[in-house]
């Protein structure tokens, strides 16, 4: 676990630096488990592959009937590119702390587990982009949905809004 969370800090201190680095949040729902949960993510972009660590929490209430808290990693693979929109496969790899697994009918349910997630995905890709996920969970055999938003950090100049530009605009005298 220590490990993981260091390679996750150094990823972000490096991608801080870099150009195509991104932030955002997401809602999820877990089909088989009729769960809703959130999660925060950073992405950095490498051409055609991208990298994004991950924090996910599927809370206890009225609603879950599952509560688990999940870090891990992405790796994106962007097949496919029209104008703004942007598609790509997901594997990815997380710790999975199940804190509500002996309330479980599942073999092999236990508070520590490593998962491994199949998925594809949709964004539009602009300075504020959102995106949709379908997920699968290899281990435990189930769907996730995803759908947030990222921020850029450094988005392309084409992209920012000059406000002298704007018609609106009063020039100083």
């Amino acid at each position: 676990m220590r490990k993981l969370l260091v390679i996750l800090f150094l990823l972000i201190n490096l991608s801080i630096y870099s150009q195509d680095i991104w932030a955002g949040g997401s809602a999820l729902y877990n089909f088989q488990t009729e769960s809703i949960g959130f999660g925060v993510h950073f992405t950095k972009d490498f051409n055609k592959f991208s990298i994004s660590p991950n924090v996910l929490y599927f809370p206890k209430n009225n609603f879950n009937k599952v509560n688990e808290a999940l870090i891990g990693i992405d790796f994106k693979y962007n097949y496919y590119k029209y104008k703004k929109i942007k598609s790509y496969a997901i594997i990815g790899f997380a710790y999975n702390a199940w804190i509500s697994y002996n309330e479980s009918y599942l073999l092999g349910a236990k508070y520590n587990n490593l998962n491994t997630d199949l998925g594809i995905s949709i964004k539009y890709n602009t300075c504020i982009s959102p995106f949709l996920e379908i997920r699968y969970s290899v281990k435990w055999m189930e769907c996730t949905i995803k759908a947030g938003v990222s921020f850029g950090f450094k988005c392309p100049k084409h992209h920012k809004i000059n406000i002298k530009n704007l018609p609106n605009y009063k020039k100083e005298e």
